[in-house]
């Protein structure tokens, strides 16, 4: 019983079309790999232009919005010259007002103003509060209560196609 098991070996033989066979699945994968690395990055270079524009045009009228902002502080402070009391001054000019400043064809920045009347004081020292001195200082007619990004979402078109090269 003995001599059987000796004799017995197993013959594992490797064949020539294995060896073939591996290569071709790993040139696959790595040709998958590729494939995925491009995908990738160009969908990565379309979002970072993308968000350069919209970084640019956002600070694009960011700049608009402040020089409105200085032409309006510039009004209400000719209003407040003109005006004899706090209650002709807000009749002339009113509480607030909102405006907006085209960022992109589907957005537009949004900023909502608060009117102020600045508090003259003879006493810097008699001041109600320190909002107040500092308005007298900086001559700042207006408080900002919004500023935002306003989107119109009606409008977009979803790009949900995939090329993978350019």
């Amino acid at each position: 019983m003995n001599e059987t098991k000796q004799n017995k070996t197993w013959d594992l033989k490797l064949h020539n079309g294995l060896s073939s066979i591996l290569l071709i699945l790993v040139i696959l994968s790595l040709i998958s790999f590729a494939c995925l690395s491009m995908v990738s990055a160009t969908a990565d270079q379309k979002l970072t232009a993308k968000l350069c524009d919209r970084t640019t045009n956002y600070y694009a009228a960011d700049s608009l919005a402040k020089e409105k902002l200085l032409t309006i502080n510039e009004t209400l402070a000719k209003c407040y010259a003109d005006a004899v009391s706090e209650e002709e001054y807000f009749d002339t000019v009113g509480t607030g007002s909102k405006f907006y400043i085209p960022v992109s064809e589907t957005q537009k920045l949004m900023i909502g103003l608060t009117y102020l009347y600045p508090r003259a004081t003879e006493d810097s020292a008699i001041t109600s509060s320190e909002e107040n001195a500092a308005q007298k200082v900086s001559g700042i007619y207006y408080e900002i209560s919004e500023w935002r990004i306003e989107t119109d979402t009606s409008t977009l078109e979803y790009d949900e196609s995939l090329k993978v090269a350019p």
